[in-house]
């Protein structure tokens, strides 16, 4: 028995050692690959370049948001934010230094966009927001805000045109406890959407540098 258990007990020793080993590795694998997958879900929702959400997810957290208060028809706005004259930056002085403006403006609109507000790069030198309105005369001053902070901290003006409405819409009432499906979600953002872009060229088209606000 003394014999047995002297022969085998190395080679059980070394077999604990090697499953230790086993385990610390697999355990480093697993720690790896839950870094890994964070940066592809972070590379996934921001946008490379500012940092800000991108479309993609705005768009999501927009419909999660519609979904919850659609019901409550409370206020909402969406606003887009171009910066004025922006092809002229990069065709004069390089896209290094567009990139430049571009940081500057992002960090600008993020910091003094209204408490609350999710902001995104909405695509080149376009940025969307969006949060539930407490007070229009508030929003207003908040847009004016916005431009006064952005042309101080980059060498940009911008024109903002923005869409305050309630969520529901002419023919998309409460039907036995339910919205009317004719008129889905997609629908609704799809139309404030399209008001903003239209107030955004308005806005360029009232000379630039100024703010355009449907409600």
């Amino acid at each position: 028995y003394f014999v047995f258990v002297d022969t085998i007990m190395p080679t059980i020793s070394q077999l604990a050692v090697q499953l230790t080993r086993m385990r610390e590795r697999l355990k480093a694998q697993k720690a790896e690959l839950e870094v890994a997958l964070a940066r592809i879900r972070e590379l996934a929702t921001l946008d490379e370049l500012t940092g800000l959400i991108n479309r993609r997810q705005m768009l999501t957290l927009l419909t999660e948001h519609a979904m919850r208060d659609r019901r409550n028809a409370m206020g909402f706005f969406v606003g887009i934010v171009d910066l004025d004259h922006f092809k002229k930056i990069n065709d004069q002085y390089g896209h290094l230094a567009g990139d430049g403006v571009l940081l500057a403006a992002s960090a600008a609109i993020r910091e003094h966009a209204p408490v609350g507000s999710e902001v995104c790069r909405y695509g080149g030198e376009e940025f969307l927001m969006f949060h539930v309105v407490h007070d229009a005369d508030e929003l207003w001053l908040s847009a004016e805000r916005l431009r006064a902070a952005v042309a101080a901290a980059a060498p940009v003006t911008i024109s903002v045109g923005g869409v305050c409405a309630p969520l529901r819409v002419a023919g998309d009432p409460l039907v036995s406890g339910r919205f009317d499906t004719a008129y889905s979600t997609d629908d609704v953002i799809g139309n404030l959407l399209g008001q903003a872009d239209a107030c955004v060229y308005q806005a360029k088209e009232n000379g630039r540098d100024t703010t355009v606000i449907k409600s």
